[in-house]
């Protein structure tokens, strides 16, 4: 509903509670997030993994966008890296964010390639997010023409 204020107030308290702080924490880092507080969200994700750690898998999407979101753009590779060494469905969202990363650091041929296995483990029928992301970075690239082609 947009209150974040009283979102973080509730968050706050519930982290204090014995069972579930976990995801409480994992809650509070996606209000911190809304409220742009990166930092702040991140402190929070990694403390709903130090609770859990068997969910760390789970947590990985929203702490990689954090990082790309922070321009920490290298550790959001290292980070996309440990969890694609594990073949699962979260591989494409991993896939794509390294690839974005991998293109804002101007390596776009790397990118390209990630993007490609992105779309190798797509699920998504026509043009998919992958493919979207895939006209993105060779738009970045500066072959503005060979993105339109792409799609």
């Amino acid at each position: 509903m947009g209150d974040y204020s009283e979102a973080l107030s509730i968050l706050n308290r519930a982290t204090q509670l014995g069972s579930g702080k976990e995801l409480c924490w994992f809650n509070k880092g996606r209000v911190l997030e809304g409220m742009g507080l990166y930092e702040d969200a991140l402190s929070s994700y990694d403390r709903a993994i130090e609770l859990a750690p068997k969910r760390e898998k789970k947590y990985a999407i929203p702490k990689v966008i954090i990082l790309r979101l922070m321009k920490l753009y290298k550790e959001a590779i290292i980070y996309c890296d440990q969890f694609l060494k594990q073949d699962d469905n979260y591989s494409t969202i991993l896939w794509n964010i390294r690839g974005l990363c991998l293109s804002l650091l101007q390596a776009y041929d790397e990118a390209l390639l990630s993007l490609e296995k992105a779309i190798e483990t797509d699920k998504c029928e026509g043009i998919s997010t992958s493919v979207a992301n895939k006209c993105i970075v060779i738009a970045r690239s500066g072959d503005c023409e060979r993105a339109l082609s792409s799609l």
